[in-house]
């Protein structure tokens, strides 16, 4: 079987061309047609005045040291109403999952799952992973609503439970014992930590490793304990008993102590360090990263078999040329595309934007996932929805945002948005994972949107001295329209250059003929 084609399309399409307006001439018409261009006077002239109002909002922002690039564009017929600076090259940071999640769902289509199988054969047992970043995501978990045996619904799984179904199904065929374990992440290149990523920061979740068997994230939760000199990091999840680590952390409860608990690892393996102040029980996790995840993952479920009386001999990886054989036993666990597009989209979650990268262009090549194959085949993929010109004005280094080496330009951006847009069979799948006022990354910003009629969809972005928004504004009408706002060399916080974003979007708002109303409140007094 393929590693690569397990049910997903694989094809380009292309999508670039517009549809063509069907006319019905009448009399009424050709009088029309043959007097002055009123409407597009019209149009030209509130293009022009949205243009004039950005750079407005451009030279009020209080930020005349930043580099800053804006592109307006119409979705329905690709029309750029505003490129100021648009062609420059820029930083995007997690703005660039814009174009990692489009490519996958072009690639995979919207209706494909990531699939984790077990395979029996004999005495081996094979665990083959298909890069799925949902498979015991502690976020998913925590939404997962399921049937036991005896009929009885539970909200929320744990780790445990999860590995329990393949577990019990192994037990109901009487396997007393395996020979080999073998953990087959060969779906991906075994190139886990992208080069640009800040070496100071692998033990920090964002910058979790990237493999093509990951499990709860690819990071470690601990929950530590005061003590009276030390602390206690004795409850962690996932529950991996072999774990070691060093305890340098205190558990000082002065009224001037604060919590300050921090996890370090010693780059290229699985100890931990404990830093910090524990001043109280932590309510949530202190994650920290782990190293080679399949194997991770591996010794835990042989840890599980042991526990339930299924003996391991031997837990290895999958040899890069060896077949897969047997048949597969117990629960296929999937993801579907569309909850891992709205943990990357909505929540900024990086390993699910590199393992959708890797698995599409994993599909688009027929070999392992790479960041490296993955910059040619986003290229061809750009090429053929947005043409040679604007492609080449998008350099990927990684698939989610932290390599300060990705290069972009907001009229690529726009031209993106706009192609998806356009793309009917995942245009929904595609708006749909994106952050609304209110919620995910917006959950504090624009505030002003639940005052207007239309529908605000997008994506923020963060590194140090990078602030980016692009995303799109729909009206009632369905005019829909894409926008992209980069901030580069911000060198005094983001307050400004976010101010500076909303403005953008509450002149795309007026451009659109939306009136910003007034929130009415009824207070009702004690009589």
């Amino acid at each position: 079987m393929s590693l690569w084609h397990r049910g997903s399309k694989s094809t380009f399409t292309n999508t670039r061309g517009h549809a063509r307006l069907l006319t019905l001439v009448c009399p009424l018409m050709i009088v029309l047609l043959a007097l002055p261009g009123h409407a597009d006077t019209a149009e030209t002239s509130s293009r022009d005045s949205l243009s004039q109002k950005v750079a407005q909002l451009r030279s009020a922002a209080g930020i005349p040291k930043a580099s800053i690039s804006v592109s307006i564009r119409d979705a329905t017929d690709d029309r750029l109403l505003v490129s100021r600076y648009g062609s420059r090259p820029m930083i995007p940071a997690s703005n660039m999952k814009l174009f990692t999640t489009g490519m996958a769902l072009d690639l995979l289509g919207a209706d494909y799952s990531f699939q984790t199988e077990l395979y029996l054969d004999g005495d081996d047992l094979r665990v083959l992973g298909d890069g799925d970043p949902g498979l015991a995501d502690p976020v998913l978990l925590e939404q997962t609503t399921w049937t036991d045996a005896n009929g009885v619904t539970h909200h929320g799984l744990d780790v445990p439970t999860l590995l329990s179904t393949w577990v019990s199904s192994l037990q109901k065929q009487g396997v007393g014992s395996i020979d080999e374990l073998i953990i087959d992440d060969r779906v991906f290149e075994r190139i886990r930590v992208h080069p640009d990523w800040p070496s100071d920061q692998l033990n920090r979740r964002y910058c979790a490793e990237v493999s093509g068997l990951n499990f709860h994230l690819n990071v470690m939760h601990f929950f530590p304990t005061p003590g009276s000199t030390r602390p206690s990091f004795a409850r962690h999840v996932p529950d991996a008993r072999w774990i070691r680590y060093e305890n340098k952390a205190t558990s000082r409860k002065g009224p001037k102590d604060k919590q300050t608990v921090w996890i370090a690892r010693a780059p290229g393996g699985n100890l931990f360090q404990m830093r910090g102040n524990v001043r109280s029980a932590s309510v949530e996790p202190v994650p920290v990263t782990i190293t080679d995840p399949s194997m991770f993952m591996g010794r835990l479920l042989a840890q599980q078999l042991g526990d339930a009386g299924i003996t391991v001999r031997t837990v290895r990886k999958s040899r890069m040329d060896e077949a897969v054989t047997g048949t597969v036993v117990g629960s296929v666990i999937r993801t579907p595309i569309r909850t891992s597009l709205r943990r990357c989209n909505t929540d900024s979650q990086n390993l699910h934007t590199e393992s959708l990268l890797k698995r599409a262009d994993a599909q688009a090549r027929q070999a392992p996932g790479s960041w490296e194959g993955a910059r040619e085949t986003i290229t061809r993929v750009l090429e053929n929805r947005i043409g040679r010109e604007l492609a080449a004005q998008v350099r990927l280094s990684d698939g989610s945002g932290p390599s300060r080496s990705n290069r972009i330009t907001t009229d690529a951006m726009t031209a993106w948005l706009a192609s998806l847009y356009r793309d009917t069979s995942i245009r929904d799948a595609f708006v749909e994972s994106l952050a609304t006022a209110g919620k995910g990354t917006l959950r504090k910003r624009f505030a002003f949107m639940s005052r207007t009629n239309a529908k605000l969809y997008c994506k923020t972005g963060y590194i140090n001295g990078v602030s980016t928004l692009s995303g799109y504004v729909i009206a009632p009408s369905g005019r829909c329209i894409c926008f992209s706002i980069l901030c580069n060399d911000l060198r005094s916080g983001t307050a400004p250059a976010k101010k500076f974003q909303e403005n953008v979007v509450k002149a795309i708002v007026d451009h659109l003929g939306i009136r910003i109303g007034l929130v009415e409140s009824t207070i009702l007094r004690a009589g």
